[in-house]
């Protein structure tokens, strides 16, 4: 049996333009029935001819069959065009060089499966029999850092995939899987601190301006303070310690830096046309950390 055949061919009236293949596919399978030892296996396939001036579709099936059977392929061909029973969708099928089969569609059933598609909500795109629930995680910048080529290329890919998915009637989650929980908040949270606390207007001014430009900036002076400064590197980490434990103070700080993230990476997101259902960041799993590590250690993975 050909890999491509349908099982239950559908009637004119069901088809779309994307399944004529399959309904060409059906009718040469039922012709062709009889022709080799029921056990023979081979894959052919009908498919769009390269040229439309020899028609709009070929299999390659009678070239097979005459291998197997050592006739002429076109004598084959034209023994199966005669059992083909498609005049409801083909004005012609002939055969074509060494052996090919050619389909040549009647305009007006091409112009009542366009008609249909105009009234589709799917635009003639066949649904999978077999829809799934897919996740998709992509795009995935990291909170207080400013996007990159790597970013706007897999937010491209990830979208194209959740709407050819969504086009076939699979179900689709997407998330924004965000990096906002981590070693680099504990900078932050102190970089925000000490600025504020020395030259809060100024500060407060360029974070209203280009919030993710200044968050970048208080992270490299606080990333080079604590490189050089062993005290510094161990305020950072009580700031991050203070911050995982659920400090107010560090929380609200570490929320108001997300949420402009957000802001600006949705400016990004608008002008690409692309949106998520969910944006769960790396924080929301925080509350399940302490049980996991429990569940591990017990198991014997982790110590």
């Amino acid at each position: 049996m050909p890999s491509n055949c349908m099982d239950d061919e559908k009637g004119a009236d069901d088809l779309n333009m994307t399944n004529i293949p399959q309904k060409l596919s059906a009718a040469v399978q039922e012709a062709i029935q009889g022709l080799l030892p029921s056990d023979s296996r081979f894959s052919w396939a009908v498919t769009p001819c390269h040229d439309t001036r020899f028609g709009d579709y070929q299999s390659n099936v009678a070239m097979l069959i005459a291998k197997a059977l050592g006739r002429p392929p076109r004598e084959i061909a034209a023994q199966i065009i005669a059992r083909l029973k498609i005049d409801d969708s083909c004005s012609k099928v002939e055969p074509a060089g060494a052996g090919f089969i050619n389909f040549h569609l009647r305009p007006d059933f091409v112009a009542r499966q366009l008609g249909k598609m105009g009234n589709d909500s799917h635009e003639g795109i066949a649904p999978t029999p077999q829809p799934r629930r897919i996740v998709l995680d992509f795009s995935s910048p990291n909170i207080a850092k400013a996007m990159h080529v790597g970013h706007i290329r897999s937010t491209f890919l990830g979208d194209a995939l959740a709407r050819i998915a969504r086009a076939v009637s699979h179900t689709v989650i997407t998330d924004n899987h965000l990096g906002d929980w981590g070693t680099q908040f504990g900078k932050l949270i102190y970089g925000y601190k000490k600025a504020v606390s020395s030259q809060q207007s100024a500060v407060s001014r360029a974070i209203q301006e280009s919030p993710i430009a200044e968050f970048e900036r208080l992270y490299k002076e606080t990333h080079d303070l604590s490189e050089k400064d062993p005290n510094v590197l161990a305020a950072v980490r009580q700031e991050l310690a203070k911050l995982q434990a659920g400090d107010p103070e560090n929380l609200k700080i570490w929320k108001e830096i997300s949420d402009l993230s957000l802001l600006e990476f949705k400016k990004a997101y608008d002008r690409m046309g692309v949106q998520f259902d969910h944006q769960l960041g790396e924080s929301h799993y925080n509350s399940m950390l302490s049980s996991l590590v429990e569940e591990l250690k017990k198991l014997g993975v982790a110590e």
